[in-house]
């Protein structure tokens, strides 16, 4: 049992109980500060003040570090954040404003369906889907003892009747039960129908799978058996154009040899031509004179025309060199 004489132990209850209850229900902001007590939800401020000014028949609030007592208690328990979801969820009322999902059919039933847990009573007749959005036409107030509540000694607190409280607690462990049984019960499904798609997809692949890795190993023998030929057909192509290379270069180098050589030929025999010139261009030209007797004779003859001596001229011999 929770003492409820301390606020704190009834929100250190109520925040461990369902994991929801730590943010706010309308705007999920964190640490709610306030509580509806028959929509069995926990609120920020600002949300808490929406739902207020509803009225107390469709949201009693409270600061949750208000004095609690059993029957207040009770709608958390039977309620909570997560089941108020579920229910929005399930109904596609979370885009709506908070004014006018409030006052909705679906939400006036949850409100009668918590109370008539709480008091183990015989719950109200459910809502079509097809209506729950639709507002509320009830206007009998529901929750009369809201609208001037005092804790622990509330003249208007209605009490469970009497031998209902075993039922009461009996009827709530089996519909926590029927919930979990329930919640498993889909996920159970969901993971089923994975499991299901997920072998479908694995049976119907298997065949492309196996095609697909054929068509790669063919194709990879193809590379394999086209990369060899190339490679070999790159070395025969390397020794032969090795070998004409070496031929080419043998008669290059012949070619070579025989080009050096009748250059040096040629180079020897200009250079012995421009010998030979320089020899006749540097010979010495002696030009012919008589000879020492046809001179003598000459002389002679010369003494005799002439009465007066005259000194046979001298003979002069130029050597002529031409200029190099």
């Amino acid at each position: 049992m929770i003492d409820i004489s301390n606020p704190n132990n009834v929100i250190k209850y109520l925040l461990e109980k369902d994991y929801e209850n730590k943010i706010c229900v309308e705007c999920k902001s964190p640490m709610p500060t306030h509580v509806s007590i028959n929509n069995s939800v926990l609120l920020c401020t600002n949300c808490a003040e929406k739902h207020k000014q509803l009225g107390y028949n469709i949201s009693y609030i409270r600061e949750l570090n208000d004095d609690w007592d059993q029957y207040l208690l009770n709608f958390l328990e039977r309620g909570g954040n997560s089941r108020y979801i579920r229910l929005c969820n399930q109904y596609d009322l979370n885009q709506m404003p908070i004014e006018e999902k409030l006052k909705t059919k679906i939400l006036d039933y949850y409100r009668l369906l918590i109370k008539t847990e709480v008091l183990a009573e015989e719950p109200p007749k459910e809502i079509e889907k097809e209506y729950a959005k639709q507002p509320s036409d009830n206007d009998k107030i529901i929750f009369p003892e809201f609208e001037n509540y005092e804790i622990f000694h509330g003249k208007n607190k209605p009490e469970p009747k009497k031998n209902f409280e075993t039922l009461r607690n009996i009827g709530s462990t089996i519909g926590n039960a029927a919930t979990y049984i329930k919640d498993k019960y889909n996920e159970y499904q969901i993971n089923s129908k994975i499991k299901t798609g997920v072998n479908y997809v694995y049976n119907a692949s298997k065949p492309i799978v196996q095609y697909a890795s054929n068509k790669v190993v063919e194709g990879a023998g193809y590379l394999y058996n086209k990369i060899s030929d190339n490679i070999k057909g790159n070395q025969n192509n390397n020794d032969k154009n090795n070998n004409q290379g070496n031929e080419k270069n043998e008669e290059n180098n012949t070619i070579q040899i025989n080009s050096d050589v009748q250059h040096s030929s040629l180079v020897f025999e200009k250079a012995e031509g421009i010998d030979n010139e320089n020899e006749n261009e540097n010979e010495i030209k002696i030009e012919e004179y008589p000879s020492l007797s046809a001179i003598n004779n000459q002389i002679e003859k010369n003494n005799n025309d002439n009465s007066n001596e005259k000194s046979a001229a001298p003979v002069e011999i130029n050597i002529v060199k031409k200029d190099e």
